[in-house]
């Protein structure tokens, strides 16, 4: 919804910006096509729930929608919209040469933000064309947004830590589980619902419990992983393994789990 009267600050930040595309658009008439997903959605559910330092930034967008001809329309009234719309103290500017690419499943539009003191924010909408999966309504404090659910993320996370190359390349995702496990509620039940939809493949035994592949992401992390300083690989990696243990043990096949549930609180509980 739209609160009147407020304005962010007439220097406006790029996570002020991202913020006001977040409020257009699930303000708009595309609302229903689009679901956001990504770090800006994992950003803004954690903030309030955990340390501001220990939460990686984003400078764009990521969102599912389900129909190409709806995005091809959001693309040609983007800026209209925007400039209409914004609660922001200066104007927007889009460049859709990449609106659709050649493969007609994604998308880029790229946007330029200036404030009235002149200052360029750049950032960009990355999108996917397919049917929306399970979401959430997230409620900030100048912000209200319908974004896909965290599971589904937890389902694409669990598929990039089970494989030996993708989580060497992909360390962000280990980074990831460790914040998700203090804002999540969800049971192994929903889990596996989300993952037989979703068609993820999981490796098994998986990547993240193999020792030479543990050794080999903490040299990486100690050495070049931006939050390193900020928190500790082992508690990382503790967390992590102590919130999606009874996931990797249910995808092995080794003993059901399915009794159990995620409490953000409490850890896993029967």
């Amino acid at each position: 919804m739209k609160i009147d009267g407020v304005f962010y600050k007439e220097n406006s930040t790029l996570g002020d910006v991202l913020e006001d595309l977040a409020f257009i658009v699930s303000s708009s008439k595309y609302s229903r096509n689009f679901s956001m997903k990504g770090m800006f959605v994992l950003s803004s559910a954690l903030r309030g729930n955990i340390a501001e330092e220990k939460i990686i930034g984003t400078r764009d967008i990521d969102m599912d929608v389900d129909n190409r001809d709806v995005w091809l329309d959001f693309v040609a009234n983007a800026t209209e919209l925007f400039n209409e719309n914004t609660r922001l103290q200066g104007f927007y500017e889009t460049i859709t040469d990449m609106a659709l690419r050649e493969s007609g499943e994604s998308g880029k539009l790229k946007i330029q933000f200036t404030t009235n003191n002149d200052e360029i924010h750049k950032t960009h909408i990355d999108m996917n064309i397919r049917e929306l999966g399970p979401q959430t309504k997230f409620i900030l404090p100048n912000l209200e947004f319908t974004a896909t659910s965290l599971v589904v993320s937890l389902c694409d996370k669990i598929a990039v830590v089970s494989d030996a190359k993708m989580i060497q390349r992909r360390l962000k995702d280990l980074y990831h589980l460790y914040l998700m496990s203090s804002i999540m509620q969800f049971s192994v039940v929903n889990f596996l619902s989300v993952w037989n939809k979703r068609g993820r493949k999981f490796m098994s035994p998986p990547a993240i419990l193999q020792g030479d592949i543990i050794s080999a992401i903490e040299e990486q992390y100690n050495t070049r992983f931006a939050m390193r300083d900020i928190v500790s690989f082992q508690e990382v990696y503790t967390q992590a393994i102590r919130f999606i243990d009874p996931l990797l043990v249910v995808l092995s096949g080794v003993r059901d789990t399915t009794h159990l549930r995620w409490d953000k609180e409490k850890g896993w509980m029967s």
